[in-house]
């Protein structure tokens, strides 16, 4: 005879209501991507709409870039890039090419609202540069190496274009390599490291300093670039000339206190600047300002260390020394050389502490210019120099593979 298993009643419902709760639950598959990023292409220079061009959307999840798309401008040069995912980790850019130069939109984010509205716009280019102008440049001692006798230098310069034509450098035009967008350098100076955007354009090296096809856009453009200058003199001392090629607002010489003593003919000492307010870092600035193109700083420097080289063809102890003295430096450096073989070199790099202090005080003199505690002097400067700082620690890191 056939058994029939009968559930209790309390359980029959809990049964129930677990079936139903699960039927009526939300789906947990991400939601389809509904994000639209819409603006219009304007050429400034001529104040009209520019249609029938590509316009381009990188974007990145977080810190990993993703398939760019693109979208092309319509008679009234509007564009529109639709199906987009939205969140906080998403972050757009919209850019075009006009004229052989390269125009970006400001940082878009969709985490707020699913739509998102920007503003793109292109210049005519010309290769003039009649109208650009330096209006604040920096020379920045970073460190001076013993051992390699060098100055590592950092130079930034804060470029102004008050037209509303870029000026795109040409080395093919009339004016040859004096079309290009030009720099100083002392002699002798090596291991030149651009930076920026200034990486990914054309570097040509010249005996006075390079020159680069990086354009100048209408309104503000920054430039940095580090080096290294030897130093030969027995005495610790350097002269060098450094020509602004631009017309020049101000010039800022600025090297670490407790450090060498570097100063420049036509310029005159200003406040310090700290940063951290710790007096480790700590630069004397010594400034100069109206200088008209093509003006040399004659900068001095005394009191660098030296590097006293024991093996050097003119030192007469080296040859009169005895064969015993001979065999216990042959001895030591095998000792050495056996050492090197079993641990591993390691290079040092600047601390991550470090890199994130700089940001840190970076955000902290946005605030305070927003709430208006610092004027707008000081704050450019301030800001000037940790970026400079933050800059050329990035440059010294090296890479992870």
């Amino acid at each position: 005879m056939e058994q029939r298993v009968v559930l209790p009643r309390r359980l029959v419902a809990v049964v129930f209501l677990t079936l139903l709760a699960v039927l009526l639950a939300p789906s947990t598959a991400p939601a389809a991507p509904n994000g639209t990023i819409e603006g219009k292409l304007t050429n400034a220079t001529t104040g009209k709409p520019v249609s029938n061009v590509w316009v381009k959307l990188f974007w990145a999840k977080g810190q990993e870039p993703q398939p760019e798309k693109s979208a092309r401008t319509d008679a009234s040069g509007e564009y529109r890039f639709t199906g987009l995912p939205t969140g906080k980790e998403y972050a757009y850019v919209a850019y075009t090419v006009h004229q052989g130069v390269e125009y970006t939109s400001e940082r878009i984010s969709l985490s707020k609202q699913p739509v998102g509205a920007v503003a793109l716009q292109v210049y005519d280019s010309t290769p003039a540069d009649d109208a650009v102008h330096v209006s604040s440049a920096s020379v920045v001692v970073l460190d001076v190496n013993k051992d390699t006798q060098s100055m590592y230098m950092l130079e930034t310069f804060v470029f102004n274009n008050p037209t509303k034509r870029t000026f795109r450098p040409v080395v093919n035009g009339p004016r040859g390599p004096m079309g290009l967008l030009r720099f100083s350098l002392p002699p002798n100076a090596g291991q030149l490291s651009p930076m920026g955007e200034l990486a990914t354009r054309q570097v040509i090296e010249t005996d006075r300093g390079f020159g680069t096809d990086l354009p100048i856009r209408p309104g503000r453009t920054e430039v940095s670039f580090t080096y290294l200058v030897p130093y030969r003199d027995p005495k610790g001392t350097l002269e060098f000339d450094l020509t602004m090629p631009y017309p020049t607002e101000e010039v800022r010489l600025m090297t670490q206190q407790g450090g060498p003593r570097i100063t420049g003919e036509q310029l005159r000492p200003d406040k310090p600047i700290s940063l951290f307010q710790s007096p480790d870092n700590t630069y004397d600035v010594q400034v100069a300002n109206g200088l008209v193109a093509r003006t040399k700083l004659k900068i001095s420097a005394s009191g660098l260390p030296v590097n006293i080289h024991f093996f050097r063809p003119d030192n007469r102890w080296l040859w009169a020394g005895s064969a015993g003295l001979l065999l216990a430096l042959l001895g030591l450096a095998l000792a050495l050389w056996r050492r090197s073989s079993r641990a591993p070199v390691t290079m040092s790099a600047p601390s991550q502490q470090e890199r994130d202090e700089l940001v840190t005080a970076l955000a902290q003199l946005d605030e305070q210019y927003e709430r208006g505690v610092l004027d707008e002097q000081r704050y450019r400067r301030e800001r000037d120099l940790r970026r400079q700082k933050l800059l050329a620690l990035m440059a010294a890191s090296p890479e992870v593979g």
